[in-house]
């Protein structure tokens, strides 16, 4: 594959870009609008204030359910409902920073130290320190980036190992598939040279990480997340912009999807595991003010603007396309409320909430890009 860089569209006006054409969603359930500033005119704004009714005892994770969930904690406990019934309590989990299912849907990580299956808890050996994700497709493994930006993998309850031999690693997830992982920072190229970039490596940390595409004026990478079709969307912070890209692996071509200037930064960023082009962001700026929340969908701007999701940080997309978000009072800063954004309408599923996560078992993934020999699966 020829290596791409990664830099400002030309034609990118340093706002989120919009979408260009009318879309209607689920029996005219949602209208979406072409314009940057959505004509709200044309689409609800009501939401729904009543939060779900809590329902009997924490009952345990147990199976992968057969109905996507929306799932949160607060008060120290695991809460999850799915679309129109009561909250029931999982799990009394205490302090968790962090919530995230696996592609099974059958175990969550609770930050960086624990992860928790229907048998039972699991202790990772990990520092406390850097971002943890689960391997793919199934969650057999933890993918660990420590503050130092050293990379490794844990088995679940088995040893740790290092993986790919990068100078410094920003970020790292799975391909949906299993066989490599895709990571950023700063690595090695042909001729010794260390660029800023993003890279693939085998799922067994064997071999050098090959070079995807260099950082240019980037000064850090992260965000990485894969699209149902296996396209990459990362965000790259170039100083006075940052800029949401999406690279397809299969054509080696990459497109800028948004972009936010001055000292705005992209939060927290949602992209669909279940459709193509589903993506949403959180804007922040360095106070902790919050911007109009950027989301897309099938290439047209969700109507946020007059709900109470208009400014809310993206939490993930349920697999009919409803996205599941967390307004707080700032960016990253204390309980929130959680909802559902859908049919035009936010609708209210829990107040004080801490962190929140969907929970749905992730569909078929696509082809593990052609770029290394395929492994088994770890």
């Amino acid at each position: 594959m020829k290596r791409l860089t990664i830099h400002r569209r030309a034609d990118a006006a340093h706002s989120p870009t919009c979408g260009r054409k009318a879309l209607l969603l689920a029996g005219a359930a949602l209208l979406v609008s072409s314009a940057c500033a959505t004509d709200d005119s044309a689409a609800p704004t009501s939401d729904t204030d009543t939060p779900t009714a809590l329902s009997g005892p924490c009952v345990g994770i147990g199976p992968a359910p057969e109905l996507a969930e929306v799932t949160w904690l607060a008060e120290g406990r695991l809460m999850a409902a799915t679309a129109g019934g009561p909250a029931r309590c999982l799990l009394e989990v205490g302090q968790a920073e962090t919530l995230e299912w696996a592609g099974s849907a059958d175990r969550v990580l609770l930050g960086s130290t624990r992860a928790v299956t229907a048998e039972g808890e699991v202790s990772l050996a990990l520092p406390s320190d850097g971002r943890v994700r689960w391997s793919a497709p199934t969650g057999k493994s933890v993918l660990h980036v420590d503050a130092q930006g050293r990379l490794r993998k844990q088995v679940l309850g088995g040893a740790v190992s290092e993986l790919a031999a990068m100078e410094r690693a920003d970020d790292a997830v799975y391909h949906p598939a299993g066989l490599t992982i895709a990571a950023s920072g700063e690595g090695e190229i042909a001729g010794g040279e260390v660029v800023r970039g993003l890279f693939v490596a085998r799922n067994t940390g064997e071999g050098a990480p090959q070079p995807l595409a260099e950082g240019e004026t980037a000064r850090r990478i992260d965000s990485l997340a894969f699209s149902s079709d296996g396209a990459l969307v990362f965000v790259a912070d170039h100083g006075g912009h940052s800029d949401l890209h999406r690279l397809d692996l299969q054509r080696g071509t990459m497109a800028t999807v948004a972009t936010v200037s001055g000292q705005e930064h992209i939060g927290r960023v949602a992209v669909s595991p279940f459709e193509t082009d589903a993506v949403a962001f959180a804007r922040c700026e360095p106070d902790g003010t919050t911007r109009p929340t950027f989301a897309e969908r099938g290439g047209s701007a969700l109507a946020l603007e007059g709900t109470s999701v208009a400014r809310a940080e993206p939490i993930g997309w349920l697999p009919d396309g409803g996205l599941v978000l967390v307004a707080r009072p700032r960016c990253d800063d204390g309980p929130g409320s959680l909802y559902v954004f859908q049919g035009g309408m936010a609708h209210l599923v829990a107040e004080d909430v801490e962190t929140a996560a969907v929970r749905a078992v992730l569909p078929e993934p696509p082809p593990s890009p052609e770029i290394l020999p395929t492994s088994p699966f770890a």
